[in-house]
């Protein structure tokens, strides 16, 4: 359903598809995790993930690399 619906002024904005949701009064469900997470906000940001990646174990076996 939510691709069905047209972006509104909050997803506009910041280019965040989630943001959809809350533009159309849907619900949105988050839960906390013990798992570490990483933003991509820079091209530096993006070569340290792209490291990571290459050496996770789970990515390795996934993305057969």
């Amino acid at each position: 359903r939510l691709t069905e619906l047209h972006p509104g002024p909050l997803e506009l904005q910041e280019g965040i598809d989630l943001l959809r949701a809350i533009d159309h009064d849907l619900p949105v469900h988050a839960m906390e995790t013990e798992f570490q997470t990483f933003g991509v906000d820079t091209e530096m940001d993006k070569l340290i993930v792209e490291e990571r990646l290459k050496a996770d174990t789970n990515t390795r076996r996934y993305m057969n690399l």
